[in-house]
């Protein structure tokens, strides 16, 4: 008992005072300081089984006192055995629990010592200096760390837990950051075999976790190797590091995760996996927000310190983008993929968003030096926007107009990033569905569908489309960017083709060539359009027209000309000046002619002329011209467009006109086979009031058969005497003058004559073809002549048939004339009732 309580007093006083009490412990700590230039304590040293010898809580420091490094125990484990069998010293595990480090960043470096003085008697031998790249020789380590310990000492195991590392600028600076929870533990096995496990945190409220493990075989220079790392957010002394950086990583949580493997001594292979959330990242001036991913792989060699190949994903989730650039201000919600090796980046369908459209990018970007692009850009939009790529010139055109529709485009982007102004860009774009609403609302035009060009040069629109007042048409079109340069226009429909060669500049657009065909018509003009918004048109050229197509066209909107049987040509020459939109305003000349024109099919109009003048609302043709049925016709009208009931002003004359042949042409029922006729008309008046009608004429035909009739038969059996030739009367001639008003044509000397019987009428025949005429009837002088040379009762007769002859009233209409008889007074020939 009394040996086992001494054996327990003993301990204790071991356990409490350690190895080295007192004196001893003074001298430990002395020899220690002498080798490590540092201030060291430690409350007491064990030996201990199983554990070795172990120091409790020591403490290293400068000479100044400034603590360097603290542990709760440094243990040194060693073996018994391999010292006792073959006089080897094994340490089978080197720990330190809770170890406590300081670091100074900006730490003082200690100076070098001086060469001893050269003499003759020491003398110093010159070393060539050792090249600066020298190739690291791997072998050197295949011992491990028993290569820097005594011959018969090895280490088997290192261990350090839950250590704390603070990080200084300077030695009187607060620290910068805190690693904590360092847990490692790194064995060694032979042959000489390294594993390594280990893991620790970064901040006071530990906002990262990193951790490593792998394995090394030093004697086959083999390793691979498995890190991670998880953080929350930028520390302080990152983003202040990275301050003058072209990339500044300025927020974010990320977790990497890498692998290495060794692949011969000069090589390794890797693959690191990034996560990156909540990012912001400053390229100046672009600023990038959202969730990046990366996963990348390849072989790194040491020597050269360059990766011999690689590849990798960089997948864009919900990115934003600012200050792209001066015409981009922000993208919006990027998506995509972005994969890399040596010298080549691919674009796989990166989308998002700028402004209201939607954007699609694909291409790549070859030689990293100098930086190729080739890309495909394409963006679904509102035409609105796609407006807005135009020049400013072109943007005029557009103003005060609401224009509406979806487009999708597609913008080809090749050249240099480094030569920015020289890039080739081409932009490609498909309408579908616009509309455009003039500024009065009168101009509609819908259905817009187009495929859009735009580059560098200008705009170019094919296989245009659109709707305007039902009709369908077509648009090709080029819209040159530089002023002074030359653009095209091709506008069409199912009746109409127009086209154009222009030169635009600041406010006048040249018109170089230009050509319109529509309803039988065509033009050849050129000129000039002065203002964009009221364009002024100064244009001069040349028509054609077709009557046939021209009547056939017309006649869908003009029911009289369905049956005018129009045919042949005419030629023009113009001039036009004026407003755009003040057509009643221009100025115009036309004069045109044509050698032959034919209406109703058949009748002729030969050398035809005619001038057409308008100017301040009033349109004048001044000469009319054409020869027909072999005599001439003219006349000249003028029409005032200032009031919207149109005054107009006009004489129409003819002579020598054949109605035998204007008969035939115009295909009359009871043909007129022969006649000359000479008439002449004046009328004036408002066009949409016939009521304000007025004018006068005069009519002659003779040598001709206007009409046959046996009206007059009763009027050749008088008493005593039979007058031949009244059984079937034939009229040749007319002569008479009229007027024109009240809706009516007015006469009081028409006559006609024939060999037997003159008329001569009075009256009316309005323009609803009512007639309202008295025909007086009269023996012709022929018929006189006749009787007085038969002689007898026969002049006497009739002469008195003549004064008491028949008087008709004409009614009814011009297809369907009424004659009434008129009573006549009692006389030879007739006795009273």
């Amino acid at each position: 008992m009394i040996s086992l309580a001494f054996f327990l007093a003993a301990s204790a006083f071991y356990l409490h005072y350690g190895l080295v009490p007192g004196r001893i412990k003074d001298r430990f700590i002395q020899k220690i300081e002498e080798i490590t230039r540092k201030k060291v304590t430690f409350d007491k040293a064990l030996v201990l089984p199983f554990e070795g010898f172990s120091l409790y809580n020591l403490k290293v420091a400068e000479k100044d006192g400034r603590p360097v490094f603290s542990a709760k125990k440094f243990s040194v484990n060693v073996r018994i055995l391999p010292f006792i069998k073959e006089n080897k010293i094994v340490i089978s595990n080197l720990a330190l629990d809770r170890p406590v480090y300081s670091y100074v960043l900006n730490a003082p470096r200690a100076a070098a010592a001086r060469p001893p003085p050269k003499t003759k008697i020491s003398g110093q031998i010159e070393v060539p200096l050792i090249p600066a790249e020298k190739k690291f020789d791997w072998s050197a380590l295949e011992e491990g760390p028993d290569a820097f310990l005594p011959e018969n000492v090895t280490l088997e195991q290192i261990e350090i837990a839950n250590g704390f590392v603070e990080i200084r600028p300077d030695a009187g600076s607060p620290p910068v950051e805190e690693i904590r929870a360092i847990n490692v533990r790194m064995g060694f096995q032979k042959p000489p075999f390294l594993t390594f496990q280990g893991s620790f945190t970064l901040g006071e409220n530990a906002y990262a976790a990193v951790s490593l493990r792998g394995a090394w075989d030093l004697e086959k220079a083999g390793y691979e190797f498995y890190f991670h790392c998880a953080s929350g957010r930028i520390p302080d002394w990152l983003a202040a590091y990275q301050k003058n950086h072209f990339l500044v990583l300025k927020k974010g949580a990320w977790v990497l995760d890498a692998h290495l493997k060794s692949a011969g001594e000069e090589r390794c292979l890797f693959r690191s996996q990034v996560d990156l959330r909540d990012a912001a990242i400053a390229v100046d001036p672009l600023q990038i927000a959202g969730r990046f991913t990366l996963d990348a792989s390849g072989v790194f060699n040491f020597y050269s310190k360059q990766f011999e190949r690689y590849k990798g994903t960089l997948t864009l989730a919900g990115v934003d983008a600012l200050r792209v650039s001066k015409e981009i201000p922000a993208l919006g919600n990027i998506r995509g993929e972005i994969r890399f090796q040596p010298d080549l980046l691919l674009l796989q369908s990166i989308e998002g968003r700028w402004q209201n459209a939607h954007f699609r990018v694909k291409g790549s970007l070859k030689s990293f030096r100098d930086l190729l692009i080739e890309a495909e850009i394409h963006m679904n939009s509102s035409l609105g926007e796609i407006l807005s790529l135009l020049p400013a010139e072109q943007k005029k055109l557009a103003a005060g107009y609401e224009i509406r529709g979806a487009c999708r485009s597609l913008t080809t982007v090749s050249g240099s990033l480094k030569k920015i102004p020289q890039l080739r860009m081409e932009h490609k774009l498909l309408l579908e569905g616009g509309s455009i609403t003039g500024p009065d609302k009168k101009l509609r035009i819908g259905g817009i569908f187009c495929s859009l060009g735009v580059d560098g040069a200008g705009l170019s629109i094919r296989d245009g489309r659109f709707v305007h007042e039902e009709k369908n048409y077509t648009l090709n079109a080029w819209l040159p960017n530089k002023s002074g340069a030359a653009g095209n226009l091709e506008l069409g429909s199912d009746d109409m083709k127009f086209s154009a060669r222009y030169l635009m500049s600041e406010n006048r657009i040249a018109i170089q060539k230009a050509a319109a065909e529509t309803h039988g018509a065509r033009a050849f003009f050129e000129g000039s359009l002065l203002g964009l918004q009221s364009p002024l048109l100064d244009i001069r050229g040349e028509a054609e027209i077709d009557l046939e197509k021209a009547q056939k066209s017309f006649a869908k909107n003009a029911a009289f000309l369905k049956d005018a049987g129009l045919g042949g040509a005419a030629r023009a020459r113009f001039t036009l000046k004026g407003a755009w939109k003040n057509p009643l305003g221009w100025d115009l000349k036309v004069d045109a002619q044509s050698p032959a024109l034919t209406v109703k099919k058949n009748l002729r109009l030969e050398d035809f002329e005619i001038q057409i003048r308008m100017r301040d609302k009033i349109v004048n043709v001044p000469y009319l011209r054409a020869r027909t049925c072999r005599g001439t016709i003219g006349g000249r009208v003028f029409f005032d467009l200032s009031t919207p009931k149109t005054f107009f002003d006009g004489r129409v004359s003819g002579s020598r006109l054949d109605l035998g042949d204007f008969s035939k042409a115009m295909g009359t029922k009871e043909n007129i086979p022969g006649g000359t006729a000479l008439f002449q008309v004046w009328l004036r008046g408002f066009l949409k009031n016939p009521e304000t009608f007025h004018g006068h004429g005069a009519l002659d035909i003779c040598d001709g058969k206007l009409f046959q009739t046996d009206l007059f038969k009763p009027m050749g059996e008088l008493p005593f005497v039979k007058v031949e030739g009244l059984d079937r009367v034939v009229f040749k001639s007319l002569s008479g003058t009229f007027k024109i008003h009240e809706k009516k044509i007015w006469t009081q000397d028409l006559s006609l004559f024939s060999d037997t019987v003159d008329l001569s009428l009075k009256g009316s025949a309005g323009f609803d073809k009512n007639l309202d005429m008295v025909m007086d009837i009269q023996y012709s002088k022929d018929v006189l002549r006749g009787a007085e040379d038969t002689g007898g009762l026969a002049p006497f007769m009739v002469r008195e048939a003549g004064n008491f002859i028949s008087q008709y009233r004409v009614g009814g209409t011009i297809e369907k004339p009424v004659y009434d008889k008129l009573a006549m007074p009692p006389g030879i020939l007739q006795a009273p009732a």
